[in-house]
């Protein structure tokens, strides 16, 4: 928690890892480094009413921190990135929630399969997923409602490459996940057949 904080506080000057991208952003590796730790036993804690207000206090910081703080400014992305730990711990270690019931329809599972590829492809594909939103949503609407801009843009780029992600993981991930397991079960084989 320490070295989040340090991390944290240092993020406001970009040099002091000499690139700024990573001397900016440091912080949000190490947050995301105490999800499996501490915040995953502050989770286990949580009484099951206070779950839905955690949640809501994450979605207001998402939906507040840009406006109050400034877009893209430092103190926004420590809030964000904040909130977004407490909303994956929440998802990953109190999924009997019904607030995350949906996430066990048929469709949501797939997506939360193939979300490798999609980590993958989405560099691949942001430059012409931006050029497009920018020819088809009037710059008005980004500048009067960004938020909503936004959730709609990912929603459809999402939806864009929901086909390529699926075809990625069959054509790519899967047979690779297949082949790590089988040479996994030969070398614990030839493991045992040493012993």
């Amino acid at each position: 928690m320490l070295v989040a904080l340090l991390t944290g506080l240092l993020s406001f000057s970009p040099h002091w890892l000499l690139w700024p991208p990573v001397s900016r952003y440091l912080f949000a590796f190490v947050c995301g480094m105490l999800i499996p730790t501490v915040v995953r036993a502050w989770t286990a804690t949580l009484p099951e009413a206070s779950i839905k207000r955690w949640l809501l206090g994450v979605v207001a910081v998402f939906l507040l921190s840009p406006s109050v703080l400034g877009y893209y400014t430092q103190w926004s992305a420590l809030c964000e990135t904040s909130a977004a730990a407490v909303l994956v711990s929440l998802v990953a270690y109190r999924p009997e929630h019904p607030a995350f019931a949906f996430l066990g329809a048929r469709s949501m599972r797939m997506l939360g399969l193939i979300s490798g590829s999609y980590y993958v492809l989405h560099m691949l594909t942001l430059h012409g997923a931006v050029t497009i939103a920018e020819s088809l949503i009037p710059s008005g609407w980004s500048a009067t409602a960004p938020a909503l801009v936004g959730v709609l843009v990912l929603s459809v780029w999402l939806a864009a490459l929901a086909p390529l992600m699926w075809c990625s993981y069959h054509l790519v991930e899967a047979p690779g996940i297949a082949l790590g397991r089988r040479l996994k079960f030969r070398s614990s084989n030839h493991m045992d057949a040493k012993a």
